[in-house]
């Protein structure tokens, strides 16, 4: 175990053999996860002057990492990593060799397997099937209805999965999403189910317990809306085909259960006739009733998440994918001092997690968390979703 100015405790193993990382140097660590990844990743930049590499330890293709991570020497309290190498680099620097590591989650199963086992169920028991088999140990989902023969395609399981997942279905407000987080935990849950209350953890812009609110050493507000909308906000529809039920059916408008007052949608926009028409392969009647309507509103819905902020603190928070939170914002450009923005405060999904560790002792966590619009107001307690029509 290395302890780093007091501030950081850090362990590494590889094939379970302690490397000693307090007789070299490491210039970083990196841990991170997206809900469009697979599998988390990470990335480790080692100094090795005692050529600790050539001599004792052997990296090789799946060479088995494990990492911990914390401020405190109790393992209990640190955050554990199980990864495999996936590739690395050595480059000389005078007389030290600097060794890259670029990992992969510890789950190879589901990352290399092919498979051509048909599954009949509902999306999320096929989900819950596949992650069993590929060994997962936790696995959270939400109830689906939508029932049917799901077909792999000689696909890896990773990719049968997310195939599933995308034409995943509840009801007309359902937006399902498929990630694995930091943990190592499976989840496939319907973000429109999630509910949002004051006990929720919050980033704040003052002096957060470091329990249940964190305070942001930096942010960036950003808005993705101009790309989202182009690609599947206005007037956006999805054309069904349907020969052995007789014809055609049009997926248009979808309900969202936005996170602020307004939605990312220019209403003059939104009135012009501008029609975009997607159109599905002819379908053979061997899928659930609400498959392409799935897809379409699983898109498009995901897609007016284009409310955006980056923030970074430096705890250990223990926050994960899809966790909900609450931001506060503050503007801090005006006269007479800092005032809460209602704009961009409010109710928001993690949709990444990054985990950053430095040689001389830095640790902090980055988060990407989303939502659907803005105008949100705190003062109130409008902590629960509205619905709108897009």
């Amino acid at each position: 175990m290395i302890h780093i100015d007091g501030r950081l405790y850090a362990q590494l193993y590889i094939e379970d053999r302690e490397f000693p990382l307090g007789k070299t140097g490491f210039g970083f660590i990196q841990v991170n996860t997206n809900v469009n990844f697979f599998l988390p990743m990470g990335r480790i930049q080692i100094n090795d002057d005692r050529r600790l590499f050539q001599d004792h330890f052997t990296l090789g293709d799946y060479t088995k990492i494990t990492l911990y991570l914390g401020v405190s020497p109790d393992k209990k309290e640190q955050l554990r990593y199980d990864f495999r190498l996936f590739q690395y680099s050595a480059t000389q620097r005078e007389r030290i060799m600097v060794y890259t590591l670029d990992l992969i989650y510890d789950m190879p199963k589901y990352f290399n397997q092919l498979t051509t086992t048909s599954i009949t169920s509902t999306s999320t028991e096929a989900i819950k099937r596949i992650a069993a088999d590929c060994g997962f140990k936790t696995i959270i989902t939400s109830p689906t209805s939508d029932s049917q023969t799901w077909l792999p395609f000689n696909s890896k399981n990773c990719m049968f999965a997310r195939n599933i997942a995308q034409s995943g279905y509840v009801d007309d407000r359902s937006m399902m999403v498929l990630c694995v987080d930091s943990r190592g935990q499976l989840k496939y849950q319907n973000l429109s189910n999630i509910k949002f209350t004051e006990n929720d953890k919050k980033f704040v812009l003052s002096n957060g317990n470091a329990q249940t609110s964190f305070s942001v050493m930096a942010r960036k507000e950003l808005s993705k809306s101009g790309l989202m909308n182009n690609l599947y906000g206005y007037k956006f529809s999805t054309l069904e085909q349907n020969p052995v039920q007789g014809g055609t059916t049009q997926h248009s408008g979808v309900q969202v259960r936005a996170t602020g007052k307004s939605l990312n949608l220019n209403a003059a926009m939104n009135k012009q006739d501008i029609p975009r028409i997607a159109v599905t392969p002819l379908g053979g009647g061997n899928v659930h009733a609400n498959y392409s309507k799935a897809k379409h509103q699983n898109t498009r819905l995901k897609a007016f998440q284009s409310s955006a902020v980056h923030v970074a603190v430096n705890n250990v928070t223990k926050i994960e994918l899809l966790d909900p939170v609450i931001y506060y914002s503050l503007d801090t450009t005006g006269l007479k001092g800092a005032a809460l923005s209602k704009v961009a405060s409010g109710n928001y999904l993690v949709t990444a997690k990054s985990v950053y560790a430095t040689g001389n002792g830095w640790y902090y966590e980055k988060f990407e968390i989303v939502h659907s619009g803005s105008n949100f107001d705190p003062d109130k307690k409008q902590t629960q979703m509205g619905v709108s029509n897009a």
